[in-house]
Formats: C-alpha cells, sequence, structure tokens
C-alpha cells in the first residue's frame, strides 16, 4: 500500500472479510453476458474464477453462467441489474464478498452507445450514467 493508504478488500487465496474464508479466486463483471464482458467471463471461467456476472440481459446472462460451468468455473452467477442502480451494485459487490470470501479482480465492462448526431439529452445522460458515472460511484 502507498503512504497511508490501506488496503479494505481481501486479497488472495485465505483472506477474510466478514469471518467467511477467502477459499477461490473470484471476480465480478459488469456487462459480463454478451462481447468483450463474455469474453473476460470466460477467461476467468478458464483460469478457475468464481464469477458473478451484473448484466440488463437476462437471457445472455443464463446463458454465459452455463457456459462458464462448462469452462471451468467452480461457481458462478448472475444478477439482472442497472450499473446505475448504485445501491443495487454495492448489494451485488456486498454478496460477492459475503459468498466467495472476498473479491480479486472487478471487471467494469458495462457500456452503451449511440449515434451522436441523434441523441437528446436524455441519451447522452444515460450513456454518460452508464459509461462514466457508473463506474466512479
Amino acid at each position: 500500500s502507498e503512504a497511508g493508504v490501506k488496503d479494505t478488500l481481501p486479497r488472495g487465496r485465505g483472506c477474510s472479510e466478514a469471518g467467511v474464508k477467502h477459499t477461490m479466486k473470484s471476480a465480478i463483471v459488469t456487462g459480463g453476458a454478451l462481447g468483450i464482458g463474455l469474453g473476460c467471463v470466460r477467461a476467468l471461467a478458464k483460469a478457475g474464477y468464481a464469477v458473478t456476472i451484473l448484466d440488463l440481459d437476462e437471457v445472455a446472462g443464463r446463458e454465459a453462467v452455463g457456459e462458464a460451468q462448462a469452462l471451468g468455473s467452480p461457481a458462478c452467477t448472475f444478477s439482472l441489474l442497472d450499473v446505475t442502480d448504485f445501491s443495487r451494485v454495492k448489494g451485488a459487490f456486498e454478496r460477492h464478498v459475503q459468498r466467495y470470501g472476498g473479491l480479486d479482480t472487478a471487471i467494469l465492462n458495462a457500456g452503451i452507445g449511440g449515434e451522436t448526431g441523434t441523441l437528446d439529452g436524455k441519451g447522452w445522460d444515460r450513456i454518460v450514467q452508464v459509461n462514466l458515472s457508473a463506474q466512479m460511484e
């Protein structure tokens, strides 16, 4: 740690949070149901990580869970949520830490795009909320 900065998340195997033994590597992937996020889930599963997938696409998210398990993930869960709902995201992270005893990797991949020439104020605000604000919260 840097001078005066204390790590607050457990690191590596054997660490504990709230009395729960950290027994396996674990990761959270936002936007993990499709595209780059799904690629990250696959790589983590092959490396033996327990994975929590957070995404808005329930069908693809549940399929990603099955795929991760088939690739070797010892445990994989999916939560349907919007990353701009900060209290739900916080709860998902807390449940992950409780379930696995810690968190080794967080991949904040959720993102959206849009045709910038056709965006109204609400569309632009939504892109900023998902792609920037949700990552900073």
